[in-house]
């Protein structure tokens, strides 16, 4: 018996690498991987199935072309890592 009271509860991190099964539904199961400690990051595999994808996809494709479907966000390799170190550098402007 578990019983919390505010807050936000997650799964235990564990260790780097740590791998765990969870069940999300009858007959589904996704995998929760332990990427960092600190902040705790996790990977989910198999959060979304094939169809899921292709739906999320082929829904987004009308607007795919337009000026309001633009993104103006920088994604910066540099910015993962320094994250992990608790510090951002100067951006190299890699833009999609």
């Amino acid at each position: 018996l578990l019983l919390f009271e505010g807050g936000q509860w997650i799964w235990p991190a564990i260790e780097v690498g740590f791998r765990r099964p969870v069940a999300v539904s009858p007959g589904r199961v996704v995998t929760l991987e332990t990427l960092e400690m600190q902040p705790v990051l996790l990977a989910i595999d198999g959060f979304l199935s094939e169809e899921e994808c292709e739906r999320i996809v082929n829904t987004s494709k009308p607007d795919m072309g337009s000026e309001a479907a633009r993104s103006k966000v920088v994604v910066r390799d540099s910015d993962i890592l320094e994250a992990k170190r608790g510090g951002l550098t100067e951006p190299n402007h890699s833009t999609f």
